[in-house]
């Protein structure tokens, strides 16, 4: 308790002090708005409907884009680890691209190639996310046991249905800490990252509000829905955070 008490006093010890830093910062040394006009148009935005059909849009990508993730990066694992060329493929093409080339990148040419909507949001979304994904499933496979391994390898002589029972009872036991672990890390990432996607290539959604009051030039609402996506961000973080300590 006391513990709870002292974490929720340096959160708005935190808070506090940034938005005494904002505010004499707007009033001397700039333009921009200050917390009382941006707590204003928060206050007008959440009594709206764009507001909540904003987040519905935003929270149906970020989990499709997990979905996504998790069939194609589970079926490259599943399909890199029987074959050489898909093990190649995987690492050299898909790996590489996805993690060395910015984002930006990315979505400028999705967006060329497909133009806007959810088929290119959420693309950029798995673009983003996927080498995460690998990078945990490729430590999972690299650490079997080759002693069980070996002890199993009388079940793939055997046919198909033996295969499911060798992944099953050897394979995945060992792999399974790195899959939730690397769905964890997918899913606190796929909100940030649809956002970005919405900024770029999306009609409506939390990150297309944010282009779109920036394109009218409205810094004010700009600050609002940029306040709006960092608290729902904190709270997503907080409820993954919670339901982890949960399962520990």
């Amino acid at each position: 308790m006391i513990r709870k008490i002292t974490s929720s006093s340096k959160v708005f010890t935190v808070w506090a002090v940034f938005i005494s830093v904002w505010q004499i910062y707007t009033m001397y040394f700039s333009s921009l708005p200050g917390p009382v006009p941006v707590s204003v148009e928060i206050y007008g935005i959440v009594q709206t409907n764009i507001f909540y059909v904003s987040v519905l849009s935003t929270f149906t990508r970020s989990v499709l884009g997990v979905i996504a993730v998790v069939f194609l990066g589970s079926l490259l694992m599943l399909l890199s680890y029987k074959s050489k060329t898909v093990y190649l493929f995987k690492n050299e093409l898909v790996f590489r691209l996805t993690y060395s080339t910015p984002l930006l990148v990315w979505s400028i040419l999705i967006v060329i190639i497909l133009g806007f909507g959810d088929v290119s949001t959420i693309t950029i979304v798995v673009l983003g996310i996927l080498p995460y994904f690998l990078i945990n499933m490729d430590e999972s496979f690299q650490n079997l046991d080759t002693k069980k391994l070996e002890m199993g390898k009388v079940f793939l002589e055997r046919g198909l249905m033996y295969r499911v029972v060798f992944f099953k009872e050897i394979v995945y036991p060992q792999i399974k800490p790195y899959y939730k672990s690397a769905v964890k890390t997918i899913t606190s990432l796929c909100f940030r990252m649809t956002v970005f996607a919405e900024f770029f290539a999306a009609s409506d959604g939390l990150g297309y509000q944010m282009q779109a009051a920036r394109h009218v030039n409205d810094t004010t609402a700009v600050f609002g829905w940029a306040v709006l996506i960092v608290v729902l961000v904190m709270i997503s973080d907080s409820m993954l955070n919670r339901d982890r300590k949960s399962r520990i």
